[in-house]
C-alpha cells in the first residue's frame, strides 16, 4: 500500500535496506539470506540491526522534528520536517538541504508524485497548497470560506495526486492547477487517511463511517 495517515512510512532502496521514520529516520539492513525465506523467529526485529540516520535540524528538538519522507530516483530520499527539507543520498550516507526558499513557514503535510511522471512535490502550510516542479514554486491559497483544518494529500498514479479538504476530494493531474470550487468528489463522511491497493483502487478511511473505495480507472465510487 501507499499511505497517508493509515500506515507507517517506509521504503526499500535497491540494496535491500528498509528505511522508516518515527520522529527520526532509521535504516534496517535486510540480510541477503532472507530473500530465500524468512526466519521462524516470531520477532524479526531482534534479528535485524536498526540504526538511526542522524539529521541535524536548525530548530531545537522541542520545536522541530522529522515527520515524512519519500523515495526518489537513484535511491535518494526527500526527508521533511516541520520547517525544512533534506535530500539523503543513501549510497554515500550524506544529506544536504533541499528546496530552500520554496517552503512555507510550517509544513503540515506532503506528497511526492512519481518522478517517472512529473516529480511534483506538493505540500500544505499557512492555509495554502504549494507545488514545486523542477525547482519552481506555485502557490495556491485556500479560500477563506473553506475551513482547511483537516487537509490530506496522497500520491496517485501516473503523476496524479489526491487532495481532501474536509469531505471534498480533488484528483489533480500533472501540471493541473487547483480549482477549490470544483472538487471531483464530495463524500458523505470526513476522510482521515488514504490507501492504494495493488489494483489501483483508492481506499479512504473515515471518522466512524467505515471505508469508501474509488476506482480511478473506471471513475467508480463505492461506500462500505
Amino acid at each position: 500500500f501507499g499511505s497517508m495517515g493509515c500506515s507507517a512510512n517506509n521504503a526499500e532502496t535497491s540494496d535491500g535496506t528498509i528505511w522508516a521514520m518515527k520522529a527520526v529516520l532509521v535504516r534496517i539492513p535486510i540480510p541477503a539470506d532472507w530473500k530465500n525465506g524468512l526466519p521462524t523467529e516470531p520477532d524479526l526485529g531482534k534479528l535485524s540491526k536498526v540504526s538511526p540516520f542522524p539529521i541535524a535540524l536548525s530548530k531545537s528538538p522541542n520545536e522541530d522534528w522529522l515527520f515524512d519522507f519519500a523515495l526518489l530516483k537513484n535511491d535518494e530520499l526527500l526527508v521533511t520536517s516541520k520547517y525544512e527539507q533534506f535530500i539523503v543520498d543513501t549510497k554515500k550516507e550524506t544529506y544536504r538541504p533541499a528546496n530552500e526558499g520554496l517552503l512555507p513557514n510550517i509544513i503540515n503535510s506532503l506528497t511526492v508524485a512519481g518522478e517517472a511522471n512529473s516529480g511534483d512535490i506538493w505540500m500544505t502550510g499557512n492555509n495554502e497548497v504549494r507545488r514545486i516542479r523542477n525547482g519552481k514554486l506555485m502557490v495556491f491559497p485556500i479560500p477563506a470560506a473553506i475551513n482547511s483544518r483537516r487537509l490530506l494529500l496522497f500520491p496517485g498514479e501516473n503523476g496524479h495526486f489526491w487532495m481532501a479538504i474536509n469531505s471534498s476530494i480533488w484528483d489533480i493531474a500533472p501540471g493541473e492547477d487547483i480549482d477549490f470550487s470544483k472538487p471531483d468528489l464530495v463524500l458523505d463522511a470526513t476522510p482521515i487517511c488514504f490507501e492504494r491497493d495493488r489494483n489501483g483502487n483508492i481506499w479512504i478511511g473515515t471518522i466512524g463511517y467505515g471505508l469508501r473505495k474509488i476506482n480511478p480507472a473506471k471513475n467508480l465510487f463505492h461506500a462500505g
